[in-house]
């Protein structure tokens, strides 16, 4: 199987993880230079990685996508606490974290109930493009109500939201660009203006005072959280989905009703069958890791869904280690489980 798929092709593949456990055992550090990088697959090796001070996020130089340069999308991007590095990344993720730290998780069940209930009423349960359009905007919905926006205009920020990513894809032309710049001005004002003061936004604008971080940075990292949402937890979504149709219909049912065990099922797909199955770090300067030498400017491709299953491994590594490690683990699972809730409720298969 080795031979059929790269470290980043592996993703497209319906069961990626016999390929993945061979680059661990037999490589778990290596050079392709097919793809120009290095891999860490192993979770020795994604450990080294990510917890390297000269690793960054971002090439050297680069740090804004050459397409988005000089856009709105673009000074939104390079505003982002995980597209950032430095002592301004510290002081951010540091807001980031007590902000989110600071989320009543009964309102936040609530919140997805109501978004869960709005959006299944027009599901079309036997569509599968229906099932992945609610993926999508379930998440999206509920955190921009979570971040403070009225319910009526949370659901144009899904939307607003979607603009926006599609104009950060890597093939986006000027056409995406231009309508996620629309999106950009359109989620600036409203997440500036209409927030509920004891919203996510409005907890993060306050910190971020604290540290002298500007209101313009801080409501960029709040649509960071929107944009987190329609991927990554629309993903975790829908690996989900996938982990319990392999599973008996009798779980399904029994889990339907009980949120406390889908969560726990939702955090075991986490580590099983991340959303997010790789991520990249760049070389600031020389290094040596596990024995290789790494130069500046030198690309890594970090495999965190081949560490998940290394049997050495002592922990998940779906939400990142280290300096970049993401606080919002509990948030996203939280909000996962009541959209497969919502789904399994309203009947799909």
């Amino acid at each position: 199987m080795s031979s059929e798929y790269d470290p980043i092709g592996a993703v497209t593949a319906a069961n990626p993880y016999p390929y993945y456990a061979s680059l661990v055992s037999e490589r778990p550090l290596f050079r392709d230079e097919r793809l120009a990088m290095w891999v860490a697959a192993s979770a020795e090796a994604v450990e080294a990685v990510l917890s390297c001070p000269v690793m960054r996020v971002r090439p050297i130089g680069q740090p804004v996508p050459g397409s988005i340069a000089g856009t709105g999308v673009g000074e939104i991007f390079g505003r982002l606490v995980r597209m950032t590095d430095g002592p301004s990344h510290v002081a951010l993720k540091g807001a980031v974290g007590t902000a989110l730290d600071g989320t009543d998780w009964n309102e936040l069940a609530a919140t997805n109930d109501r978004c869960a209930r709005l959006l299944s009423k027009a599901l079309a349960i036997d569509d599968p493009a229906a099932i992945a359009s609610y993926a999508f905007e379930y998440p999206a919905l509920v955190t921009a109500a979570t971040l403070g926006l009225p319910l009526e205009r949370a659901m144009r920020a899904t939307s607003w939201t979607r603009e926006f990513v599609h104009a950060i894809f890597p093939a986006s032309g000027p056409g995406e660009i231009a309508r996620g710049v629309s999106a950009t001005v359109a989620l600036r004002a409203a997440l500036a203006e209409e927030v509920e003061p004891h919203s996510l936004c409005a907890r993060l604008l306050r910190e971020a005072r604290k540290s002298g971080i500007g209101d313009d940075v801080a409501v960029a990292n709040a649509i960071g959280f929107l944009l987190q949402g329609y991927e990554a937890t629309a993903g975790l979504i829908g690996n989900t989905l996938v982990a319990l149709a392999r599973r008996p219909e009798s779980l399904r049912r029994s889990l339907a009703g009980e949120m406390e065990l889908l969560h726990a099922f939702v955090t075991d797909v986490v580590r099983d069958d991340a959303p997010v199955q790789n991520t990249r770090r760049f070389a600031d300067r020389d290094v040596k890791l596990m024995g290789s030498q790494i130069a500046r400017g030198d690309a890594v491709l970090v495999v965190v869904a081949a560490a998940n299953r290394d049997p050495r491994a002592t922990r998940t590594y779906t939400f990142g280690l280290g300096a970049h490690a993401c606080p919002g683990m509990r948030m996203a699972t939280t909000i996962a489980a009541a959209g497969v809730a919502g789904l399994l409720g309203a009947g799909v298969d």
